[in-house]
């Protein structure tokens, strides 16, 4: 399950008897993941950063683990935060009840990160590192 979504019992059950579960956002968890596209997009900050200040915040992630920069990564690439899901491969229409993230900021941020990679360098757009030190705030 992403980090910022529950799975809610709906009282209704499937052919197998097992009981549906429908997808819902965790409010507290979607305001960490507004956060986390708002340290990207607005602020400029990079993946290794954010784990950090993080961590050094005391947020910890769904399993109760610390933050890691790959963490990090797979959060902002997973479609889910514009609604949409994975099915066979391909993407759904957006569920209008799961979007936490809009679409534009979503691709802004995606796009900030690749074009941070190291392996990219000659088509990088931003800085590789930002030399700020993590507070906590």
């Amino acid at each position: 399950m992403a980090f910022g979504y529950d799975a809610k019992n709906t009282g209704r059950v499937n052919k197998k008897g097992q009981p549906v579960r429908d997808l819902v956002i965790n409010e507290d968890e979607a305001d960490i993941v507004r956060y986390i596209y708002h340290l990207i997009v607005d602020e400029g900050w990079g993946t290794h950063r954010i784990a950090n200040h993080l961590n050094v915040k005391g947020i910890k992630s769904r399993r109760n683990n610390d933050w890691r920069a790959t963490t990090i990564r797979s959060l902002i690439e997973n479609p889910i935060y514009t609604g949409h899901m994975k099915a066979g491969g391909k993407l759904t229409a957006p569920f209008n009840n799961l979007i936490i993230i809009e679409s534009e900021l979503f691709h802004k941020a995606i796009e900030i990160v690749k074009g941070r990679a190291p392996f990219r360098a000659e088509e990088r757009k931003g800085a590789i590192l930002t030399k700020k030190v993590c507070s906590v705030a």
